[in-house]
């Protein structure tokens, strides 16, 4: 004699179907209930370290729950406790620089109650993972910290195309065109105005080296006025490349504790070197050092660093 069991989807009531030699010969109907396993991911957040898993089914059901993240070119997969868990909701946390260096584009959890095809469920994400990146550090150059070696110079009116000449110190006239904004010792916050030449006829001896807009704010790249939670990445944020402005970008220490939260606001031209044996590299924007050049701030540090876009 064959039994076979169907339930469908939700909280159904059973029907045992009995068979002889294939023949079926009677149905009966059981008093008895079930909840089908069901597996939701709920919510996530890698600046958080949260993912939460939801998990459906009757009592004394107990299983592995495992949890992946889907990756482009590899998936990476572990396992929630030390132990099979039964229903209910799940806080889970990740070894986050354990994870290797891919774009994630899902997250699946997989809780193995039923031994063949485990219940599972996914939620879609947008993680770029890069690893340990050098986080380097630049500032608004400060005409007054810089050596006193004056040259010429030129303040441009981007509106009327009028230039005016002054003498500004020859660092930070380099440190300015750098780094894109400089505080000048005689005419206020100086911004670096690449381009203009397409627009305006340059006097002789006035390019876009040395010639410089007056502003009321620090911005970068983006337009975006900078802050101690900006960082200037490599393609530039307003291209077509893997950064983009406003991109959340969670640092992370190797033992796996928040270091901060930053924003991708700004571009660095210089980027695409001096890595120093990490997967890249990355600076970040400080308003509190007020020196000349921004070699002499230092490093931020080396951190695990993702990407995680718009989300967090």
């Amino acid at each position: 004699m064959n039994i076979a069991s169907d339930a469908q989807v939700g909280i159904n009531e059973i029907s045992v179907h009995q068979a002889l030699d294939g023949c079926e010969w009677n149905t009966n109907q059981l008093p008895y209930y079930v909840t089908p396993p069901t597996v939701r991911v709920t919510a996530a957040n890698l600046w958080q370290n949260c993912i939460k898993v939801s998990l459906q089914g009757s009592a004394g059901l107990s299983g592995v729950l495992k949890v992946t993240l889907n990756g482009e070119s590899q998936p990476f997969t572990f396992q929630y406790g030390n132990a099979p868990v039964g229903p209910g909701t799940y806080t889970i946390q990740i070894n986050r620089p354990t994870i290797p260096p891919d774009l994630y584009t899902s997250i699946t959890a997989e809780w193995d109650v039923t031994g063949d095809a485990p219940p599972s469920g996914s939620m879609k994400i947008k993680w770029k993972i890069l690893g340990v990146v050098r986080h380097s550090q630049y500032n608004t150059s400060v005409e007054a910290s810089c050596p006193n070696v004056p040259e010429v110079a030129w303040i441009i009116n981007p509106t009327t195309c009028a230039f005016t000449q002054i003498s500004l110190y020859h660092e930070f006239i380099y440190m300015t065109h750098l780094n894109g904004t400089g505080r000048s010792r005689e005419w206020g916050l100086l911004h670096y105005s690449k381009g203009e030449s397409n627009q305006c006829t340059y006097p002789p001896g006035a390019s876009d080296y040395n010639s410089f807009a007056q502003v009321d704010r620090v911005t970068g790249a983006c337009g975006i006025s900078l802050d101690d939670s900006t960082v200037a990445t490599r393609p530039n944020p307003m291209g077509s490349g893997i950064y983009g402005c406003r991109d959340n970008l969670p640092i992370v220490t190797a033992d796996n504790q928040q270091q901060a939260l930053k924003y991708v606001e700004d571009y660095c031209p210089d980027c695409n070197k001096d890595c120093f044996g990490t997967n890249g590299h990355i600076d970040d924007y400080t308003p509190y050092y007020e020196g000349c050049s921004s070699d002499e701030a230092g490093d931020y540090g080396n951190f695990w660093t993702a990407d995680t876009y718009s989300q967090q």
